[in-house]
């Protein structure tokens, strides 16, 4: 189950339901393969002391994927700062 949940997810976003009843990016993690029957998950955006979600600094593995697909990393700081982390700049 590990090797399909593997080759079919890329990605997985958490969201939490925040006070004003928006839904709000908290976590994303890359899933990066599997290792002895085990997922191997890369974590891009974690929530920082204060819950802000923060980016780690990892590079996707699958990058050049994401980029055709139309997805344009942000460049800390200042595109990370114009992230409302809902969706929308």
């Amino acid at each position: 189950v590990a090797d399909m949940i593997a080759q079919t997810i890329d990605l997985v976003c958490q969201l939490r339901l925040g006070s004003d009843g928006r839904r709000v990016l908290t976590e994303v993690v890359e899933v990066a393969g599997v290792e002895a029957g085990r997922l191997l998950a890369n974590h891009l955006v974690q929530p920082n002391p204060d819950g802000t979600p923060t980016l780690t600094g990892l590079r996707p593995q699958a990058v050049e994927r994401l980029r055709a697909a139309g997805w344009a990393p942000p460049s800390p700081p200042a595109d990370l700062l114009a992230l409302d982390w809902v969706g929308h700049r």
